[in-house]
């Protein structure tokens, strides 16, 4: 019987990629589900044979750990706000006035019964 092994729900490319390798490096075999055309089924990478899921489990385990030192291992500076604000200005701008679009339209019916 199939065994659900790794959810596919909010995994980036590259990392499902890479687990696909790792499972074919090691001879597991495997199949993917989709969430279908309404999103009501699970994405997930499925084991075929029980037996595989103990090492399957062992070499996620390893592979997660070495990509968890490479994310601390990442030094590459992270932006404020306002460096960003000065790297895409009209980004920024059009942001705000849809914010502040928002937040109009939420105020309005209060705005209209107050003036009256």
């Amino acid at each position: 019987m199939a065994r659900r092994f790794f959810r596919l729900s909010g995994v980036p490319d590259d990392e499902a990629q890479e687990v696909r390798a790792l499972l074919e490096d090691a001879q597991i075999e495997y199949f993917e589900t989709t969430a279908g055309f309404l999103h009501l089924s699970v994405p997930a990478i499925w084991l075929v044979q029980d037996e595989d899921l103990e090492r399957a489990i062992h070499l996620l385990q390893a592979y997660q750990q070495q990509r968890q030192q490479q994310a601390q291992q990442d030094t590459s500076p992270r932006l404020s706000f306002w460096q960003r604000a000065a790297f895409e200005p009209l980004r920024t701008a059009g942001i705000l006035l849809a914010v502040m679009a928002v937040a109009l339209l939420g105020l309005l019916p209060m705005l209209l019964l107050f003036w009256r």
